[in-house]
Parts: structure tokens; C-alpha cells; sequence
């Protein structure tokens, strides 16, 4: 009788333990992360995330951070969906050795005149929409250079064909 009130004991309260700590691993998948974008450091354009792609890459993470890591093209397919936003994010150059440098995002309220002109930011993401044939494709875009080249570097972000992106990039 003993034996049988204590196994009662132990899965009244196990249960209970496990589906809580189930339930909040999940809900922690669902909330918002830091974003941390990787550059090469020598990359000047646009940086594309491409979201949803059966033959994308896996979500990498450092610590609780959402890891994007660009190659030289700047074009990064991903096999996960856009994540929850509400995260920071940052900006890095990151060098051959591993070095990283911090990368700037400035905002169109920010008083550019006043930035040196001729280093790199980042600056104008934006979240699209686009097609592919007939499916959608989800996408983000955001420019990497200096400020000297703002109009040259947004008349490409604003060109971007989606759908040539995803050809170009499957016969890499």
C-alpha cells in the first residue's frame, strides 16, 4: 500500500512537471530572439534572406541569438519560416580569421549628413513579398555600404527580382 501511494506521489507530480517544462521549451521556440547578422567583410549591397526553401539552410544559433551567417553573395536561403520579430539586431563584418566588427544601422530620422559618408551601415530592411512561378516567396532585404552609395545601392534593393535570385543561387 505503501509502495503504490508513493508511486501515485512520484506521477502526480512528474506528469504535471514534464508537461510544463514540455509546454515552455515550446513556447520558448516561439518567442522573439536576437538577430545577429554575419558579413563578410568586404561586402558592399544588399543582404537577402530568403525564407521557407526546402533546400535552404538550417537556423543557426549562438547561445539564445538567431545566427544568419551571408556568404559573398550576400543571398541566404533558409529553410526556416521569417522568425517572430521583436528581437534586437545586429550587424557585424566578420574577416577570414573570425574577427568581428560592428556594423551600424542607421535609420532615415537619423541625422545622415552628419555620419561619415564613406563608411559602410546598414540600412533600408525591409520584409517583401514576392512570387516564384506561382508560389510566394518570403524575403528580406537590407543594404550594406556607405552612405555615398545610398541611391546606386537602393535602386538595386528596389530592382530585386526574387525569382532569377533563387535560379542564380540553385545552379551555385
Amino acid at each position: 500500500m505503501m509502495k503504490r501511494k508513493l508511486v501515485q506521489n512520484i506521477v502526480f507530480l512528474l506528469v504535471p512537471t514534464l508537461f510544463i517544462a514540455g509546454f515552455g521549451y515550446k513556447i520558448n521556440l516561439l518567442l522573439p530572439r536576437d538577430q545577429v547578422f554575419i558579413i563578410p567583410s568586404d561586402f558592399e549591397g544588399v543582404l537577402i534572406r530568403v525564407f521557407g526553401q526546402k533546400d535552404g539552410t538550417d537556423s543557426q544559433y549562438e547561445g539564445d541569438n538567431l545566427v544568419y551567417r551571408f556568404p559573398e553573395s550576400g543571398v541566404l536561403i533558409l529553410e526556416s519560416e521569417r522568425p517572430a520579430t521583436g528581437g534586437a539586431i545586429t550587424f557585424y563584418f566578420e574577416d577570414s580569421l573570425g574577427a568581428r566588427e560592428f556594423v551600424k544601422y542607421v535609420y532615415p530620422t537619423d541625422n545622415l549628413l552628419s555620419l561619415n559618408q564613406n563608411k559602410k551601415y546598414a540600412y533600408g530592411a525591409l520584409n517583401r513579398l514576392g512570387l516564384d512561378g506561382e508560389d510566394e516567396v518570403r524575403y528580406s532585404t537590407v543594404i550594406i555600404g556607405k552612405l555615398s552609395h545610398s541611391d546606386s545601392l537602393s535602386e538595386i534593393s528596389n530592382s530585386l527580382n526574387i525569382s532569377r535570385i533563387l535560379k542564380e543561387q540553385s545552379h551555385e
